[in-house]
């Protein structure tokens, strides 16, 4: 492919016809190429669901109608656009209008297009996109906003009939149109282009209003959208296209006045019923409960930052205030300042977010910045501390829920481990348990399909309404984790980590061992005994104390951060200077014991510290 001279070191075997449709691995259908060709060359290989919603899209579009293909978040609904706007046009003059709901998610469908040789230009305003030559420029990008604040609906509707059979307009993330709302009017406008490709991976609107070009179906009381095709979590999951979550649900405590009956509720999140959006709204302001979610994420992180580096937590928090409330928390328990993004921040959103993906920093706070169409694939960890759940009284489904876990789930292909789980920290609400245990009925019919069982019925659930009150306080109690095959109590998580402990076992998360145990019917008799440490390969040496190493250093930060918080404004590096002072070795060189006991030691240190 780029005519580079191989020797016996330096190609990699290809399929011409590649594997993923039918390609036999035999001397006939092989090749050797480069590196640098076959790993690009495989980047452009079409997934069997996007092959498959090609065709029936391409059929859609002979017919001149408008298609809706719904692909879960993370799983490639990009180049799938990409690739049905290139299988249209063919080799004649034609162009696309990409239409999306921010800048950020343009920016990577004109890297995708880039990459498969299309120029793609950003418009600011429809003047620009109806005077743009598209001699030079094979699509262009533009914002729903932009679209709907255009001031010549009589001029576009024109550019459009002249333009007509040779304009494919792509609207990516269509559910942000309503019939009834400014932007489902515009795309209406659209209807006479040649082609029209709706995209989603969440096909609803909660307030009931219809998405333009997208065709329906009754269900009961409901209209229900009817995708021309559906590539939901449990597909992309059999694919191993996106990860296994595991959703750590935290109860709590929560108090609030109410002021239309002129008393002070306290509820426990799981048992507020009616007012789960109070005790909701109320877990989630800055408190004990959410420094207890914060702990846990930061835990999490530092567990899966032994195998995976670069694992990032994203933290979504429910306005600016508390993200920047949440912003002291952390660095008060990590002993770092994390990333933030939100509206009152200063410097560009997008260079932000940009800048966090190619990085390793291990934690962003984002206030509605980082949504549907952002992909930051080392993302593992969420913590969700806002109210804004959205669950539907009538479904039960909650486009604010799917969108979060959406960033969370995209498989990494780079990432060579066994375990690429995911793990969502959420307020345990009756709404948010149904929904997760709905998404573990997704996991559980993938293992089913892979034994030849038949899947199970989904449940739904109702929301919530807001009153006038006051909240005022909440505490963390009881945390579950809900992982594919069964509910698991803190209780037991806890006794699966001593056992771990016992056997120097770390590549496996509690949680999912504690589900497998559950699964196989051994049940709450697990034991520390129970665990073989055959089946696990030990820690060596080096290993384990590169983990004390890290532990220590995690501490020393953690408590001069603390020292800093409380007004005691010492260098960072002031335990290290201490440390030597007392005649120790540098903490790089400890030996593992030296490193067991300098955690002591720092207890210590820092008592000294608060009593000067």
């Amino acid at each position: 492919m780029c005519d580079k001279e191989l020797d016996g070191t330096n190609y990699e075997a290809d399929h011409i016809k590649p594997f993923t449709r039918g390609g036999k691995t035999t001397i006939e259908n092989g090749q050797a190429l480069c590196k640098q060709c076959n790993r690009r060359k495989g980047s452009m290989e079409l997934r069997k669901w996007q092959a498959t919603a090609l065709e029936i899209a391409s059929d859609h579009f002979a017919r001149q109608e408008p298609v809706l293909i719904e692909a879960y978040p993370g799983s490639g609904k990009t180049f799938f656009g990409a690739s049905a706007f290139i299988k249209w046009r063919q080799s004649q003059k034609r162009s696309a209008i990409i239409v999306v709901p921010s800048l950020i998610i343009g920016e990577s469908w004109a890297k995708t297009f880039s990459r498969m040789g299309v120029n793609v230009a950003y418009r600011n305003g429809m003047d620009d996109v109806m005077n743009m030559p598209y001699s030079d420029y094979s699509a262009v990008c533009i914002t729903y906003q932009a679209i709907s604040a255009n001031r010549n609906p009589d001029q576009f509707r024109r550019f459009l009939e002249q333009k007509g059979e040779s304009l494919m307009i792509i609207f990516d993330e269509v559910h942000h149109c309503g019939e009834s709302n400014v932007w489902g009017q515009v795309a209406k406008q659209c209807e006479k282009a040649g082609a029209i490709l709706c995209l989603t991976g969440t096909p609803f609107r909660l307030d009931g209003c219809r998405i333009p070009f997208v065709k329906y179906k009754q269900i009961g009381d409901e209209q229900v959208c009817e995708p021309a095709y559906k590539y939901q979590y449990r597909d992309a999951l059999a694919d191993s296209v996106v990860r296994p979550v595991v959703f750590m649900t935290q109860d709590g405590i929560a108090v609030w006045e109410d002021f239309a009956e002129g008393v002070e509720v306290k509820s426990a999140l799981s048992a507020s019923g009616a007012h789960s959006w109070k005790a909701l709204t109320t877990a989630t302001m800055p408190s004990d409960y959410s420094r207890k979610m914060l702990e846990s994420g930061w835990q999490r992180i530092q567990d899966l930052r032994v195998e995976d580096p670069k694992a990032a937590q994203i933290v979504f928090a429910s306005d600016n205030r508390s993200a920047d409330e949440y912003v002291e928390m952390i660095t008060e328990v990590c002993g770092f300042r994390p990333v933030v993004v939100h509206s009152d921040v200063d410097e560009d959103s997008k260079e932000i977010i940009n800048r966090f993906r190619d990085s390793s920093e291990p934690i962003l706070v984002s206030v509605r910045m980082v949504a549907e169409g952002v992909d930051i694939p080392r993302l593992r960890v969420a913590v969700c501390l806002t109210n804004k759940h959205g669950f539907s009284q009538d479904s039960g489904e909650s486009l604010a829920m799917e969108q979060m876990l959406g960033r969370i789930v995209r498989m990494r292909g780079d990432l060579d481990i066994e375990d690429q789980s995911c793990y969502f920290y959420v307020p345990r609400t009756e709404n948010v348990e149904k929904w997760a245990l709905r998404i573990r009925e997704d996991q559980l019919h993938v293992a089913k399909l892979q034994r030849g069982d038949d899947k199970e019925p989904r449940t739904r659930g109702p929301g919530e309404q807001q009153a006038m009150w006051l909240p005022k306080e909440a505490s963390a109690t009881e945390t579950t984790a809900i992982h594919n095959e069964q509910s698991i109590s803190r209780e037991e998580i806890d006794r699966i980590k001593d056992a771990f402990k016992a056997h120097n076992v770390i590549n496996w998360s509690p949680e999912r061992f504690a589900a497998i145990m559950k699964y196989a019917r051994l049940g709450p008799t697990l034991s520390a005994q129970t665990v073989e440490p055959t089946s696990y390969e030990p820690m060596s040496y080096e290993s384990r104390r590169g983990d004390f190493l890290k532990r220590n250093n995690s501490k020393a930060k953690q408590l001069v951060g603390k020292l800093r918080g409380s007004g005691v404004m010492l260098d960072w590096m002031a335990p290290n200077v201490d440390w030597r002072a007392e005649g120790n070795p540098d903490v790089q060189t400890c030996t593992l014991e030296q490193l067991k006991a300098r955690l002591t030691w720092l207890d210590h240190w820092y008592q000294k510290q608060v009593n000067v």
